[in-house]
């Protein structure tokens, strides 16, 4: 009698257990799970990042651009004018 008290108080310590994991198995699914999520919206909020700071580099790029080929003109024109005044 003492040994099938004994195998039943074993079983049932067991399927708890046995429970317990289940759930101790999910919740720590569900925080790897939110930890994944969350490295996902760091990288992705890193993309934007970088590409603002691309398209920052493109802009500025193109304003130096833009104001070396004013330049250029300039020089040009000047040139021609200074060519002009020498004949």
């Amino acid at each position: 009698m003492k040994k099938a008290i004994l195998c039943m108080v074993v079983f049932f310590s067991c399927i708890s257990f046995s429970g317990w994991a289940e759930k101790a198995s999910h919740s720590g699914l569900k925080t790897a799970y939110v930890s994944v999520n969350e490295a996902v919206e760091k990288t992705g909020e890193q993309k934007k990042i970088g590409m603002a700071l691309e398209n920052e580099r493109k802009r500025i790029q193109n304003l130096i651009r833009k104001k070396s080929e004013k330049f250029n003109i300039e020089a040009v024109k000047i040139r021609k004018e200074m060519a002009l005044l020498s004949e």
